[in-house]
């Protein structure tokens, strides 16, 4: 089988490598000069930044389909604990659901709410966040929703479908990896996955190539492009304000999620091997917000954290508007991986493809679909 793979991203690399281990002839097409789209990683001054915070997920569809391929994830597992930050004022957020039962600043209802929605045997969630989180008091809502967005990077509890949040948020429960030397490093590995069957062209098709079957793993307008039927996504977006500190003046503070306001605040260099102290601060958009007025609300979390940060800056990139990823799961919203394109099978792959995992996981967990589909007889599960 001779196979055309669209797009040098991480579900693109995953199908290219999973589709050759089947005998198949890939060849691969990327626009960029470098493979890994979104998950490249940027070295200044000896340390390593990816675009925006990442994080591995351990219990995830990514760490299953890697493990296929031989791939083996090194990096820091970043403590389960952190601080919630209200105004200013830095409250403990707790490690575990038990840990909610415990006396602190929350009020007890709240901390029992909490615990009851995301301990064992809590019940499924249904429609949208805002409608599932509805009943709880105030207090709980607000510790949920941060924790929802940390998970998910959504920020749009009126459009987000609860029982793929709450899937997401029980897989984060289960711990993430900041990985050694970036993302770029799972980008190698990828790319060191190729067997010679596989030829990458640096080159963007305009077209569906003359190839037995296709695998598009590109972005919703180029597929549309192509004439596949894309339905409506909104996007996942941030602003991000990715730092090389030479010292943090405050340790204690190194994980802190805004309760006010959608923020993410996270040392990732003191938990992997990133060649440097690289801190993310960050800003979850809603499918409104204007990224122009982010900055101020990013770095007032960081003065609270970190009060004194800008005397220990070595290097500071400010991204105003990133894409996360292009699908905010939504109810009744979906995105089939298998198409059928003048006879020819043709599957699309991406952080925004099935219905299996989220972000980087269902890059990895569409892939494999992909490749089932267009290898075999019968439908991706």
């Amino acid at each position: 089988m001779h196979l055309a793979v669209l797009g040098g991203g991480l579900a693109g690399l995953t199908a290219a490598a999973l589709a050759a281990r089947t005998g198949a002839t890939v060849r691969l097409y990327e626009r960029a000069a470098t493979l890994g789209g979104r998950a490249r990683t940027t070295e200044i001054g000896g340390a390593k930044l990816n675009l925006g915070p990442h994080a591995l997920y351990r219990a995830s569809e990514a760490m299953r389909v890697l493990r296929t391929l031989g791939i083996v994830p090194r990096g820091g597992v970043p403590p389960a604990a952190g601080w919630l930050d209200r105004a200013g004022a830095l409250e403990p957020l707790p490690a575990t659901p038990l840990a909610l039962l415990a006396p602190g600043p929350l009020p007890l209802r709240a901390r029992w709410e909490l615990a009851r929605t995301l301990g064992p045997g809590a019940a499924t969630a249904r429609g949208t966040v805002e409608a599932w989180l509805a009943p709880l008091s105030p207090a709980a809502r607000e510790v949920l929703l941060a924790a929802l967005r940390v998970s998910t990077y959504g920020n749009a509890p009126a459009r987000q479908d609860a029982a793929a949040a709450h899937a997401q948020l029980r897989c984060a429960q289960r711990g993430v990896i900041y990985l050694d030397g970036g993302w770029a490093s799972l980008v190698d590995a990828l790319r060191a996955a190729l067997p010679p069957s596989v030829t990458v062209e640096t080159t963007e098709a305009a077209a569906l190539p003359d190839a037995d079957a296709v695998i598009v793993a590109t972005h919703p307008a180029h597929a549309r492009a192509l004439g596949l039927p894309v339905p409506a996504l909104t996007p996942v977006r941030m602003s991000t304000l990715d730092l090389v500190l030479d010292r943090l003046p405050s340790p204690r503070h190194r994980f802190v999620l805004g309760l006010d306001a959608p923020t993410y605040l996270s040392d990732h260099g003191s938990v992997a091997s990133l060649g440097g102290l690289v801190v993310h601060a960050a800003r979850y958009l809603g499918p409104e917000d204007d990224p122009a007025r982010s900055r101020p609300c990013v770095e007032a979390t960081l003065d609270h954290a970190q009060p004194g940060w800008r005397d220990h800056v070595r290097h500071a990139r400010w991204v105003p508007d990133l894409t996360v990823t292009h699908r905010l799961d939504e109810p009744g919203v979906t995105v089939p991986v298998a198409h059928t394109v003048d006879g020819r099978r043709v599957a699309l792959a991406g952080d925004w493809v099935g219905e299996r995992g989220m972000l980087a996981d269902r890059s990895f967990a569409s892939a494999e679909a992909a490749v089932a589909w267009v290898t075999a007889t019968g439908s991706p599960a």
